[in-house]
């Protein structure tokens, strides 16, 4: 007889429409420090600069770092939260001066020697090793991020670039030259509401160079987290059911386990990026800070949720099984883990490979990424494709009388992590202009820690996916 109740399916749908329905009250506000702050004339805007980039080496710098002005106090560091840090942001206060709706012309910043010219023969300085890389500023005004505005000699049109490159590569001498100057263009509007406040809406920068008559003596001059209890009963929730005898191990490697291997992974990038002098580099105190999280905060609440998920009744299932394992006849080639992980994996890649594109575009390449709408209409049909094409092959697997569905379940829903690891690999290769043993490092290194988080996540989808549909297969056979 049919249990009665909606079907779990089901009520999973009118979840998502009651959701749904719920969106048209939702309120949005601005976050601290984020929303738009009016100025009147002549009030002082704070010009900031941010650590500087480039797609060739893929490993950022302080923009101090190179022979650029400090403010005469020196540069003092802007907000300096935990996750600016771990994204490697370090945003720092600049000379520049801007007011509202107040011109200014040829204002000369400051002097500074940025090293040798470049000459055959002599080591290249460090600036010009920068230009030749690719590096570009970003600088920020009242939490606006810059556009680089250049004009094409070929073509009357201005295009937008995200950041300033700091000089460029003369196509005649194959020399690299500095950007010392600056042309600032702020857009704003007046505010509707408030006569005589202004809002920043705009904020671009065309970087150009003029050769001045300098001093011999000088080379070159410029002017210038709700998920951890849940972890934790989930995984007592299901090791109870599947007859687990070792209950602290398997709490223990719920909380340390994937966050242990994110760790190591993370002190051995961050030496690295400490041996290249990388804005990648976090600071000694935020290291000690995210320890004390981990062990003072994640895990507890890991053991937390595992103390109650051991508590509960555990799952039921429809039928009754034999404590006597019966043998699992031969399987077919086709029925092997290998051939079903290759063929789970493509199926969950082709729903997503081709915004797999521009996010990796947008972390390596420095550009905006906007669409985080259609990214969750993409990331939703993963999901489904993903528990879909899982279910499907269990129940091939379970129509050859193979009734080892769980582990088989996880590396088939997880195996789209290989996909996208081989993907990145071939995105390397095409887009990225990386030719250093470093920047190849953090390259991966960052790669392999996203592949197997994504391995974790859609192989736990794989696993429930393949139990619901147990369920329901077993709760429909009559025993008579």
């Amino acid at each position: 007889m049919m249990r009665a109740g909606l079907n779990p399916f089901l009520r999973a749908a009118l979840v998502i429409l009651l959701l749904l329905f719920l969106l048209q009250y939702v309120k949005a506000f601005y976050l601290t420090e984020s929303n738009p702050r009016s100025f009147e004339k002549g009030d002082t805007v704070a010009l900031n600069v941010n650590k500087i980039t480039s797609t060739k080496t893929l490993y950022p710098m302080d923009q101090y770092s190179l022979p650029f002005c400090p403010p005469m106090e020196g540069a003092r560091l802007i907000g300096g939260n935990l996750g600016e840090f771990l994204s490697g942001d370090r945003i720092l206060s600049s000379p520049y001066l801007v007011k509202m709706k107040t011109d200014m012309f040829c204002e000369q910043v400051c002097m500074a020697n940025l090293g040798r010219l470049e000459q055959n023969g002599h080591a290249l300085s460090k600036l010009v090793k920068a230009i030749r890389m690719d590096y570009h500023a970003k600088w920020i005004l009242d939490n606006l991020p810059a556009a680089s505005k250049t004009e094409d000699e070929n073509q009357i049109e201005t295009r937008y670039w995200q950041g300033i490159h700091l000089g460029y590569i003369d196509n005649a001498t194959n020399k690299a030259y500095v950007y010392n100057h600056a042309n600032i263009e702020v857009g704003y509007h007046e505010v509707e509401s408030d006569p005589g406040h202004y809002r920043i809406v705009q904020f671009s920068i065309q970087p150009f160079s003029i050769n001045h008559d300098l001093k011999p003596n000088l080379d070159l001059f410029i002017e210038d987290g709700h998920y951890l209890p849940v972890n934790g009963y989930v995984t007592a929730k299901l090791y109870k059911t599947f007859d687990g005898s070792q209950r602290q191990r398997a709490t223990t490697a719920a909380a340390i386990a994937f966050p242990g291997l994110t760790f190591s992974l993370s002190l051995i990038l961050n030496a690295l990026a400490l041996h290249i002098r990388s804005t990648y580099a976090i600071p000694f105190t935020y290291m000690l800070i995210l320890v004390g999280l981990w062990l003072g905060i994640a895990t507890p609440l890991v053991f937390l949720g595992a103390s109650l998920g051991y508590k509960h009744d555990m799952i039921v299932f429809p039928v009754d099984t034999s404590s006597t394992y019966r043998q699992i006849p031969d399987q077919p080639w086709f029925m092997g883990l290998p051939v079903t992980e290759a063929v789970a994996g493509v199926l969950s890649f082709a729903s997503c490979f081709v915004e797999l594109h521009f996010i990796f575009t947008a972390l390596w390449m420095d550009c905006y990424y906007y669409a985080y709408g259609f990214l969750l209409l993409v990331f939703l049909i993963l999901v489904t494709t993903c528990g879909l094409g899982t279910i499907l092959l269990t129940y091939f697997q379970l129509c050859k009388e193979d009734y080892h569905w769980w582990w088989r379940s996880f590396c088939n829903a997880g195996s789209l992590a290989i996909y996208v690891f081989i993907y990145s690999i071939i995105y390397c290769y095409n887009q990225l202009e990386a030719n250093a043993l470093a920047s190849y490092l953090i390259y991966f290194g960052f790669m392999a820690f996203f592949s197997t988080g994504l391995f974790m996540m859609m192989g736990s989808i794989g696993v429930f996916s393949s139990l619901l549909f147990n369920q329901n297969l077993f709760s429909t056979i009559k025993i008579t």
